[in-house]
C-alpha cells in the first residue's frame, strides 16, 4: 500500500508505519495524523474499544480513520465505523486507485470537519463579541423565561435599580418596581403573554435609599422554529432626567430612544439568527459507490436512527416524497452532467409519516477527467419557514410582512416604465442609502455595474413571459459606490389588480468571494502541477541526454577492451593484458553507476515495474555469492551460507532480488577487514513469529501479516553507530569523509536495496555496533512457485562463443550506421574478424541509400545521428518492399523504460543499449540471421 499511495498524483504522503497498535496509539500522542489506516489484525482489543481510546486522547484533533478488514469481516467494520471510523477496505480488494480515492475522500471529509470546527470557534466569537455589547450599551438589558422568571441581567440593571445582579434573577426584577405602578404592570404583563407583540412600559422604580427613578421599558417576545415563545428579551432606559424636564414644561418626545431600542432589537434579532442558522446537516454522496454519509444532525432531520439506515442513494431517495423525486433525479444529473451547483427544496416523509420540507446545498468535486467522484452539502429543515410563508402570504399584507421584512432586497417596478415604485428596507441597506427616497423613480439596471442593453432587457420580458420568472448574477454599485454581487430574480405579480414586476436581490458577494479564492487556490494548484510535470519531464530528459553521452564512450572503451582481450587487434603481452583488464573492469563499473542512477529514478518515479516469476532460492543465493566470490578471496574473507530446507521456489523479481543480495553482500565484503567473515542466511519466518526484529532497526514495514521469506547478511566489519543507521539508505550519502578516502561508491547500493524491497512489500533491518560488524535482514512476503523449477539457470550466464563464419559459405554483408568513429572502428574491427563483411554509414540517409545499394544481410542502427535520425531511417526501410523482413538491430545509448518499446514499434527486431557487448552483439546477430535463414526456407518451400 505505500508503494501505492507513493503513486498518488495529487497528493504526496508522509507515511508512518507501526505493527504494534499500541506503539501507534503513543506516537499519536505526540503527533497528531490526518489519516489512520488502521489494521482489523494490529489490534488485540476490540476495534471499538480502540477507536474510543483514540478519540478520547486525541479529542481535540481532526483525523479521519479508515479500517483494513480480511473478507468476511465487513460487519464488525460496519459497528467499528459507529465508533469513529469514516471507512473501511478489504484487503484482497485494494487496488491503487480504490486506495487512493478512499484516501483522498477521507482527506477532504477531514478538512470540512476542519472548516466546520472553525465556523463554530467565529460563531462563538461572535456570540462573546455580542454579550460583550450587551455589557458596555448605555441601557438595561435582562431576558426572561417563558413563565416570566429573570435569567439575565447586564450591569447596567444594578447600576439603575441600586439592587445587585444576584437579587434580580427569578421573580426579584420586580421587587423593585413603585407599588404606584406594581398593579397596572401586572394588568398589562398578562396582555403580553398573549398577544405576543413587543411591549413598552414607562413607570418607576422605588431604590433602598428612597429615591425615584423613571425608567422606559420594552420587551419583545424570542420565538424557536416553532414560532412557540421561549422567553423574552427587554430593554430598559433611566428616563429621569427627562420626566424633570417634563416637569418643567420642557419634556421633549422619545423618539431617540425609540430608535436606540430599535438597534438594540436589531443586535439580538442578529444574534438569534446566527445561533438559529447552525441547524444543518451535513452529507456526503460518493458519485462512484454510490454511497451517502450522513452526520448526527442528518439523522435528526430525517427521524430515522444510523442503523436503520443502510447509507446508500436509493436509500435516501425512498425519504423523498413521491411527487418530488422525479424533480430530485432530473436535478441530481444536470449536476452531475453539466457541474451545476446542488440547489434543490424537496419533501420528505419521515419514519413516522410526518412531512418535512428540506432546503439542499450542495458542490460537486471531479477528477482530472472530469469525472464526477463526490458530492459534498447541507440539508436545513425549512418546514416552520415554509409554513409561516404560507401562513402569511394568505393572512397577512403582502406588501408589511413578505415585502417589508424580507431578508433580501425587494423592488416594486412598473413593467412599462421600468421604474421603481416601491422597495423594502432591506434595499435601502443593501444599497447603502440614505432613505427609500433616493431609490424610488429610478431604473433598477442603474445600480447595475454593467447596465442591461434593451436588447437583454426584451430577452428577460420575454422569458418571464413564457416562463413566468428570470434569473441571473450580476454585480451591482451601491449609491456609494461600494462593489458587489447579488443574485436577481424577477416575477410579474398581482397587487390591487395591478400587474407589477417583483424583482429580488440576494446579496451572494461572500460566496462569490469565496468561489473567487477557491478558483485562483485551483488556478495556483494546477500551475503546480504543470510545474511538477515539467520538473519531471526536465529531469527523465536529463537522465535520457546523461545516459547517452555517457554510454556513448563507454561502448568504445568496453569493445575495445573486449576486442584486445580476445586478440582481434593482434597479440598482446601480460603486462598490456592487466592493464586492458583495469580499463574495461573501471569502465564496467562506472556502468554500473550509470544503471543504478537510472534504476533508482525509475523506481522513485513510478516506471520500474517487477518481473514476478518463479525463482529457485538455491540459485538466486549462489548466484549472488559468486558475484562477489573473487572480491573475497583476495581479502581472504570466508564465504559461507545456510539455507532453511523448507525452502524451494519462491515468486520474485529474479533480477530486482538478486541486485539486492549482491549489494549487501558486496558491501559486506567491501567494510570486512582481511581474514573476516561473511554470512548469507535464508529461512522462512511464520505468522505469528517474530523471529527479524530483536534490537533490531525497522528501516519500513508492512502492516499486514504473512509468512516471509528472510534474507539475512551478516559480517566481522567495521560496524555502523547506532545513529548513523538512519542515514544509510538516503542516495549518495555515506556515513562520514573517512570512508569516502577509504571506500568507494556513490552510496546508491543500500538506497536501492531499500525501495527493490518496498516494490516487493518487505522490510529492511539493521542491527550494528561499531566495531562489532553488521546484519541486514532482508523480509519479503514468501508466495511459494507455483510449479517447481524443471531446470534452474546458472545465476552467471555463460555466453556461448561466438563463433566465426566459415569460408566456405556467403560472406553476410552488416550495414552499421552510426555517426561516433570511436563506435565504428570498435564495432567494424570486432565484426569483419568474426568474417563479416561491413558497409558503414554515418548517418540515417546514408544508411537509406547504402541499403538500397548493397542490399545488407542485417542492419545495426544507431539512433541518435545527426540529419535523418535512426528511428526515421528504420521506418523508411521497412516502408520497401525487399527490405519488409531484413533484421534490423536498434543500437542505442538510450536506456530509459520506453526507449525499447519505441525502437520495436518503428521496425526493429532486437534493441541493444551501449555500451554493448561485443559477444553479445554477435550472438544476437547470428541468432536474427538463422532466424532469417529459416524465415526464407519455409517460404520457399510453400511456394514449391
Amino acid at each position: 500500500m505505500t508503494r501505492h499511495l507513493q503513486q498518488d498524483s495529487l497528493y504526496n504522503y508522509q507515511i508512518i508505519e507501526f505493527s504494534i497498535a499500541k506503539e501507534a496509539l503513543n506516537w499519536c500522542l505526540e503527533k497528531t495524523p490526518e489519516i489512520i489506516l488502521l489494521d482489523f489484525a494490529s489490534v488485540n482489543e476490540n476495534a471499538s474499544i480502540f477507536l474510543e481510546k483514540l478519540r478520547s486522547r486525541l479529542s481535540n484533533s481532526q483525523f479521519t480513520v479508515i479500517l483494513l478488514i480480511k473478507p468476511g469481516d465487513e460487519d464488525l467494520a460496519v459497528r467499528a465505523m459507529k465508533s469513529g471510523a469514516q471507512d473501511y477496505l478489504i484487503k484482497n480488494q485494494i487496488t491503487p486507485e480504490i486506495l487512493q480515492r478512499v484516501i483522498r475522500h477521507g482527506m477532504e471529509k477531514m478538512y470540512l470537519m476542519q472548516q466546520l470546527a472553525q465556523t463554530k470557534a467565529a460563531l462563538q466569537q461572535s456570540e462573546h463579541r455580542y454579550a460583550t455589547l450587551a455589557e458596555v450599551v448605555p441601557v438595561a438589558i435582562f431576558r426572561l423565561d417563558a413563565d416570566g422568571n429573570c435569567i439575565y441581567v447586564n450591569d447596567r440593571w444594578s447600576q439603575i435599580t441600586g439592587e445587585p445582579i444576584q437579587a434580580a434573577l427569578g421573580r426579584g426584577c420586580l421587587d423593585t418596581i413603585h407599588p404606584e405602578d406594581s398593579d397596572r404592570l401586572f394588568h398589562q404583563w398578562t396582555e403580553v403573554l398573549t398577544q405576543e407583540k413587543m411591549y413598552c412600559y414607562e413607570g418607576k422604580f422605588l431604590r433602598k435609599d428612597g429615591t425615584t427613578i423613571w425608567f422606559y421599558m420594552q420587551i419583545l417576545p424570542e420565538t424557536d422554529q416553532n414560532v412557540t415563545t421561549i422567553g423574552y428579551v427587554g430593554t430598559l432606559t433611566d428616563i429621569s432626567e427627562q420626566q424633570a424636564a417634563l416637569d418643567d414644561g420642557l419634556r421633549p418626545t422619545i423618539g431617540d430612544l425609540i430608535e436606540a431600542e430599535a438597534k438594540l432589537r436589531k443586535i439580538s434579532e442578529r444574534l438569534t439568527l446566527a445561533i438559529s442558522s447552525g441547524r444543518f446537516g451535513i452529507w456526503e454522496f460518493d458519485c462512484v459507490q454510490e454511497k451517502v454519509i450522513w452526520d448526527e444532525r442528518m439523522y435528526e432531520l430525517y427521524g430515522v436512527h444510523p442503523e436503520d439506515f443502510p447509507g446508500n442513494f436509493d436509500a435516501w431517495l425512498s425519504f423523498v416524497h413521491p411527487d418530488d423525486q422525479d424533480y430530485l433525479l432530473v436535478t441530481i444529473q444536470q449536476v452531475l452532467h453539466q457541474n451545476q451547483e446542488y440547489d434543490a427544496e424537496f419533501q420528505i416523509i419521515q419514519p413516522s409519516g410526518e412531512i418535512r420540507v428540506i432546503k439542499a446545498y450542495g458542490v460537486l468535486n471531479c477528477d482530472e477527467q472530469g469525472k464526477p467522484i463526490l458530492m459534498v452539502g447541507i440539508n436545513i429543515d425549512i418546514t416552520e419557514r415554509k409554513q409561516a410563508e404560507q401562513e402569511l402570504i394568505h393572512n397577512r399584507d403582502l406588501r408589511e410582512v413578505i415585502f417589508n421584512e424580507s431578508a433580501d432586497a425587494l423592488f416594486l417596478v412598473d413593467p412599462v416604465t421600468l421604474l421603481t415604485l416601491d422597495c423594502n428596507r432591506r434595499t435601502v441597506e443593501l444599497f447603502e442609502a440614505t432613505n427609500k427616497g433616493e431609490l424610488l423613480g429610478i431604473e433598477g439596471r442603474t445600480l447595475q455595474r454593467r447596465p442591461f442593453t434593451s436588447n437583454e432587457i426584451d430577452t428577460i420580458v420575454t422569458q418571464m413571459q413564457t416562463k413566468g420568472f428570470w434569473s441571473q448574477e450580476i454585480e451591482y454599485v451601491t449609491l456609494k459606490g461600494k462593489l458587489f454581487w447579488g443574485n436577481i430574480a424577477a416575477k410579474p405579480i398581482t397587487i390591487a389588480g395591478r400587474t407589477l414586476n417583483l424583482v429580488r436581490v440576494t446579496d451572494i458577494n461572500e460566496r462569490k468571494q469565496a468561489e473567487e479564492k477557491l478558483l485562483r487556490t485551483n488556478e495556483q494548484l494546477a500551475k503546480a502541477n504543470a510545474e511538477l510535470a515539467r520538473a519531471t519531464r526536465l529531469k527523465d530528459e536529463f537522465l535520457a541526454n546523461m545516459s547517452h553521452e555517457l554510454r556513448t564512450p563507454l561502448n568504445a572503451i568496453l569493445g575495445m577492451s573486449e576486442g584486445f582481450i580476445e586478440g582481434v587487434f593482434g597479440a598482446i603481452n601480460q603486462k598490456q593484458a592487466k592493464a586492458i583488464a583495469t580499463i574495461k573492469r573501471s569502465g564496467k563499473h562506472l556502468l554500473e553507476l550509470i544503471n543504478d542512477i537510472l534504476d533508482l529514478s525509475k523506481i522513485e518515479s513510478g516506471k520500474l515495474e517487477l518481473q514476478i516469476s518463479d525463482v529457485s532460492v538455491r540459485s538466486i543465493c549462489d548466484g549472488s555469492l559468486t558475484f562477489i566470490q573473487q572480491m573475497a578471496l583476495k581479502k581472504n574473507i570466508c564465504l559461507s551460507t545456510h539455507i532453511g530446507s523448507n525452502l524451494d521456489t519462491i515468486q520474485v523479481d529474479d533480477r530486482r532480488l538478486r541486485q539486492v543480495l549482491i549489494n549487501l553482500l558486496s558491501n559486506a565484503v567491501k567494510f570486512t577487514p582481511e581474514g573476516g567473515n561473511v554470512k548469507l542466511t535464508v529461512w522462512l519466518e511464520e505468522v505469528g513469529t517474530n523471529e527479524t526484529l530483536g534490537a533490531e532497526k525497522l528501516i519500513s514495514q508492512s502492516s499486514i501479516p504473512s509468512p516471509h521469506i528472510c534474507f539475512r547478511v551478516t559480517d566481522t566489519g567495521i560496524g555502523i553507530a547506532s545513529e548513523d543507521i538512519s542515514k544509510l539508505f538516503q542516495p549518495f550519502t555515506q556515513l562520514d569523509s573517512s570512508l569516502n578516502r577509504n571506500y568507494t561508491g556513490t552510496g546508491l547500493g543500500l538506497a536501492l536495496v531499500k525501495r527493490i524491497t518496498t516494490l516487493h512489500g518487505g522490510t529492511i533491518l539493521v542491527n550494528s555496533e561499531v566495531g562489532q560488524g553488521s546484519c541486514f535482514t532482508v523480509r519479503i512476503p514468501y508466495l511459494s512457485g507455483d510449479n517447481s523449477l524443471k531446470k534452474l539457470q546458472d545465476p552467471e550466464r555463460v555466453d556461448l562463443p561466438a563463433t566465426l563464419i566459415p569460408k566456405t559459405l556467403t560472406i553476410p554483408v552488416i550495414l552499421l550506421a552510426e555517426d561516433n568513429q570511436a563506435n565504428i572502428d570498435t564495432i567494424s574491427s570486432y565484426l569483419e574478424s568474426r568474417g563479416y563483411e561491413m558497409v558503414l554509414a554515418e548517418n540515417g540517409q546514408q544508411a537509406l541509400d547504402f541499403a538500397r545499394e548493397k542490399c545488407p544481410d542485417l542492419i545495426i542502427m544507431d539512433i541518435q545521428m545527426p540529419g535523418m535520425n535512426g528511428l526515421e531511417a528504420i521506418r523508411q526501410i521497412r516502408n520497401e518492399q525487399k527490405f519488409i523482413d531484413i533484421p534490423i538491430i536498434a543500437l542505442t545509448a538510450l536506456a530509459m523504460p520506453s526507449d525499447r518499446t519505441t525502437c520495436l514499434a518503428a521496425g526493429a527486431n532486437e534493441y541493444l543499449t551501449k555500451p554493448i557487448k561485443l559477444k553479445q552483439l554477435v550472438l544476437t546477430i547470428q541468432q536474427l540471421l538463422k532466424n532469417h535463414q529459416e524465415l526464407h526456407t519455409s517460404k520457399y518451400r510453400k511456394s514449391d
